[in-house]
């Protein structure tokens, strides 16, 4: 998804780009029908100035 997102290759340098992470709702939210997963983007530590969106290799760089 977020290589589509940043328009960057789908390839095995891809895990060198970025890191994802994603959390369920708790046991409590789902009982009150909460079923949105959250999804987090990990920037490596690299301060962004713009969006990913479109970015391509410039914005989501092989670290």
């Amino acid at each position: 998804m977020i290589a589509r997102y940043a328009k960057v290759p789908v390839d095995g340098r891809l895990r060198y780009r970025t890191g994802t992470e994603y959390r369920f709702p708790s046991p409590e939210l789902w009982a009150r029908g909460d079923r949105g997963v959250r999804c987090y983007f990990w920037s490596g530590g690299r301060k962004l100035t713009r969006s990913i969106a479109g970015g391509g290799p410039a914005v989501l760089p092989v670290n």
